[in-house]
């Protein structure tokens, strides 16, 4: 069950708050040097959803739990479709697409394959998520109602389609501007000076992301702004404490509209699909965040007093199924605390060879083993990263 490594960290950030009121120690906790005193926790794979008749039995018709089927129901093709050359092409026009990181050119192999075949559940699921994140999402909810129709027991599919027919509702007024790679829905609200530093500012991040990367620039990015943080809510199912998100679109609210927050979301849709373990995103969206050293938070000065800090391998899955803001803060100050150990230690070049890694086959849960960052070496780091201030 996920819950087991989200409890891991919800207990290390308890503890780290209790000792700092109490000084006893605490056995619960990984501290230096006695790495063996807590089992790492690796959550385990995903299941395929099984048919579900009673849909009506998940109280959540929007985002649902850990505990709950996590992923589309596993449909294939018919043997008529199967023998069809055309969709054959389709499926070969979707490979080339992948491998050079073309979006839109994926929605259009998906869509075209969708018309040739329209009655087959696979291909209207397959498009669904192609342009789900994208400014086809209105077509995707469609094709989603379609899918469902055959598929009814698919709750996940379901959920994803209420979420596209919410955010429906609420892009129905919206303008939107393309500019170059960048497509941009905003209300109108947005005034026009906001909306011409917002585009700019995503521009110049993409080239920025893509230099530190050592990667080509994304070639499509679809950004929204909500008018506010009930509206970002509604279409993600993200917490309450995210200020902005990257789901496949990168997604603001009109009060949020910081440089920080975009460069942020900016470096985490440059990274894409790439499967890299969650402290390696999450740190590397803070590092990118600005120029200025690592921000010291409470809890890095909590974890080296009490030398305590999360089991490495408890900070590979999203950490977005976070409830409590304090969890969330000490998983992203581990993260960053992680990223800039790499790079104090191996420079910039470590962050292009990370992703190399995992690129060429290595599993999120070892990327860190590999790279040869130690557990035991990360109150070090933030004992030097002290002195610097």
């Amino acid at each position: 069950m996920r819950w087991g490594w989200v409890l891991v960290v919800a207990i290390a950030a308890a503890v780290i708050w209790s000792r700092s009121r109490d000084p006893a120690p605490r056995s619960v906790v990984v501290a230096t040097p006695v790495v063996s005193a807590t089992v790492a926790v690796v959550p385990p794979p995903l299941v395929v959803a099984e048919p579900v008749t009673d849909v009506g039995r998940f109280a959540d018709p929007f985002c649902g739990s850990p505990d709950e089927p996590s992923r589309f129901a596993d449909q294939k093709l018919s043997a008529a479709a199967s023998r069809d050359p055309r969709i054959g092409a389709a499926f070969g026009a979707v490979e080339q697409a992948r491998a050079s990181h073309d979006l839109a050119a994926e929605r259009r192999a998906w869509a075209s394959a969708l018309r040739l075949a329209p009655d087959e559940p696979m291909l209207a699921l397959r498009y669904a998520l192609s342009a789900s994140a994208s400014p086809e999402f209105a077509s995707a909810a469609a094709a989603l109602g379609n899918y469902l129709a055959k598929v009814p027991g698919d709750i996940v599919a379901a959920r994803l389609r209420s979420r596209l027919e919410v955010q429906v509702s609420i892009q129905e007024d919206f303008e939107r501007i393309d500019r170059d790679s960048i497509m941009l829905a905003f209300p109108r609200e947005l005034d026009f000076d906001a909306t011409n530093t917002l585009l700019a500012t995503l521009d110049r991040s993409l080239d920025d992301a893509a230099r530190l990367t050592g990667s080509p620039r994304r070639r499509e990015l679809y950004a929204v702004v909500y008018r506010d943080q009930s509206e970002l809510m509604a279409v993600t199912c993200m917490p309450a404490w995210a200020g902005g998100v990257f789901d496949g679109a990168l997604r603001l609210t009109m009060d949020k509209i910081a440089e920080k927050t975009i460069r942020h979301e900016i470096m985490h849709a440059q990274i894409g699909a790439r499967k890299v373990p969650f402290w390696f995103g999450e740190g590397l969206a803070q590092y990118f965040e600005s120029t200025e050293p690592m921000q010291w938070h409470s809890f890095s000065s909590l974890m080296l007093e009490n030398q305590a800090y999360i089991p490495f391998a408890s900070l590979v899955e999203n950490f977005a199924v976070f409830t409590e803001s304090h969890d969330a803060a000490l998983a992203y100050t581990q993260s960053e605390a992680m990223l800039r150990m790499l790079v104090e230690r191996d420079g910039e070049g470590g962050i292009t060879r990370a992703l190399r890694l995992a690129e060429t086959g290595t599993p999120p849960e070892a990327l860190a083993r590999v790279l040869g960052l130690e557990e035991g070496d990360l109150l070090a780091f933030l004992a030097r990263e002290k002195v610097r201030r």
